[in-house]
C-alpha cells in the first residue's frame, strides 16, 4: 500500500511540473507586455505595483527598460523609496543598489507564483497519503471481521438430535 501513496504522489507531483512551463511563459509574456505598453491603458499600476512589492526593476534587471524605452530612465518605482534619483516621474539609472533596485522582476515573480503550487502539491500529497491509511484501516477492520467470522463458525456444530425425519 505504501506503494500505492508514492505513485500517487508522483502523479500529482507530475501534474505539477506539466503546468509549470507554461506559467513560466505566461508569466514572461505578460511581463513583455507590460513593459511594451507601460503607458497605455494604465499598465503602469501593474509594473509599479510589482518592482515596489518585490524591489525588482525590469524583467531580468533595471537595463530591460533601456531597451523599452530607448534612453537611460527607469519608471519611478525602480528607485529605492529614500532615492533622490527621481525626475518628471522617472528614475535616473544608477548602478548604485542604494538608489536602484538591481534585481529584476521575472525570478522574483515566478518564486511568488510557484509558493502556494508546492503548498498545493505537499497538501495534495499530504492528503492522498491519508486517504491511503484510512483504506487500509477499513481493509484491516473488514480482515478481522472475517477472520473472527469464521472462528465462530468453525467452532459452531450442530446439536444432534434424536428426530429421524422420514
Amino acid at each position: 500500500m505504501i506503494l500505492v501513496g508514492v505513485i500517487i504522489f508522483e502523479v500529482f507531483l507530475g501534474f505539477g511540473m506539466v503546468y509549470e512551463a507554461p506559467l513560466y511563459k505566461d508569466v514572461k509574456n505578460t511581463m513583455d507586455n507590460g513593459m511594451e505598453n507601460y503607458h497605455v491603458n494604465n499598465t503602469h499600476h501593474f509594473w509599479d505595483g510589482l518592482q515596489k512589492e518585490l524591489k525588482c526593476c525590469g524583467i531580468a534587471g533595471p537595463t530591460d527598460w533601456f531597451a523599452t524605452w530607448g534612453e537611460q530612465r527607469l519608471p519611478q518605482s525602480c528607485c529605492v523609496h529614500n532615492s533622490t534619483q527621481f525626475h518628471h516621474g522617472l528614475c535616473m539609472y544608477d548602478t548604485n543598489p542604494a538608489r536602484v533596485y538591481q534585481s529584476g522582476c521575472y525570478l522574483k515573480a515566478i518564486s511568488v507564483l510557484e509558493r502556494p503550487l508546492i503548498e498545493r502539491m505537499v497538501g495534495l500529497g499530504i492528503i492522498a497519503l491519508q486517504i491511503i491509511q484510512l483504506i487500509n484501516i477499513v481493509l484491516v477492520a473488514i480482515l478481522l471481521y472475517m477472520v473472527k467470522n469464521r472462528e465462530n463458525q468453525a467452532s459452531w456444530s450442530p446439536k444432534p438430535t434424536n428426530n429421524v425425519y422420514p
